[in-house]
């Protein structure tokens, strides 16, 4: 077992980032600047390997830059190899992790036992936050102006500027265009965002957890492995 794998609770994340429970208050950003990349990209990680045992997904230590100076920077590089639902064997994407919840401002408590109904109505209100026609005419397209680096092409990591790269947005919070169950999908960019791509993908870090029957799931957390070492050998209670 890899030292770099953290086990976590499926239903103690969704209570903390979901339901905000009263004594949480003050320490969400906290936790999310110690593990809030590392938990997107390995629930997604987990999300390609656990569906089919033959697709591999390598989070790449690499920097996500433009390869200047200055510029936008996105969180992480994530290879997917062989996963039949992107469309190419090979598949990079530049990665941005929102950790948004209902820490966040303007986030919005949701119980981890909703009705059908309740969690489809919730998805869509969140997914009208992220995307629409506010700023596009009637092109609907990214409203968030902290999302909108993730349409900027990164510079690949070396030896990899052959693969097909795509461009995703890793989101804690639940939402879909038609409050639909899928916490993978992708949608067009509308004509005026199309910098690099055509197209943004969407994972919902919530939606997947809600998916899943285990009560704790073993990912891929790398650097939060290394914080929390740290803080254990720093501080003792």
């Amino acid at each position: 077992m890899s030292d770099d794998t953290v086990q976590i609770s499926v239903c103690e994340l969704l209570r903390f980032f979901d339901e905000r429970p009263t004594d949480s208050k003050g320490h969400a950003t906290a936790i999310v600047s110690v593990c809030g990349e590392d938990l997107g990209c390995g629930l997604l990680k987990h999300y390609f390997e656990a569906r089919d045992a033959s697709v591999k997904v390598d989070v790449r230590p690499e920097p996500c830059t433009t390869g200047k100076q200055k510029g936008p920077r996105l969180d992480r590089w994530v290879r997917v190899t062989g996963a039949s639902e992107l469309g190419a064997p090979d598949v990079l994407f530049q990665v941005e992790v929102k950790n948004w919840s209902a820490h966040a401002i303007g986030g919005r408590e949701l119980r981890r036992d909703p009705t059908a109904e309740e969690i489809a109505d919730y998805k869509k209100e969140r997914w009208t936050r992220e995307w629409g026609d506010k700023e596009w005419g009637d092109a609907e397209g990214i409203k968030t102006p902290s999302l909108m680096k993730v349409v900027e092409r990164m510079a690949p990591p070396p030896g990899l500027a052959h693969l097909h790269v795509e461009t995703m947005a890793c989101m804690w919070t639940a939402l879909h265009p038609t409050g639909a169950a899928e916490c993978l999908f992708s949608v067009p960019l509308p004509e005026m965002q199309r910098r690099d791509f055509a197209r943004v993908w969407f994972f919902s870090m919530s939606s997947y957890l809600r998916s899943l029957t285990d009560e704790r799931i073993r990912i891929y957390m790398p650097d939060a492995t290394k914080r929390m070492g740290w803080l254990d050998q720093l501080f003792r209670s």
